[in-house]
């Protein structure tokens, strides 16, 4: 039960080495009030709301893969 714990604990930055280690996206951790976060900063002004459901799903897609690990 720790071990699933302590994964669960720091998902949000594995998911972020993950996704950058990929190479399909590159997305930020930041930290808030002792939690680690992802961060998303849009940069291109031609981003859609279908990337951005695509960024997110490979967010979730990455996520359930790491806990099934």
């Amino acid at each position: 039960m720790a071990s699933l714990w302590h994964s669960r604990l720091h998902l949000n930055q594995r998911i972020g080495d993950a996704l950058l280690a990929s190479g399909h996206a590159n997305v930020g951790i930041t930290e808030f009030n002792g939690v680690t976060c992802l961060n998303m900063t849009l940069l291109n002004l031609t981003v859609r709301l279908e990337d951005i459901k695509v960024l997110l799903a490979l967010v979730v897609d990455t996520a359930e893969q790491l806990l099934a690990a």
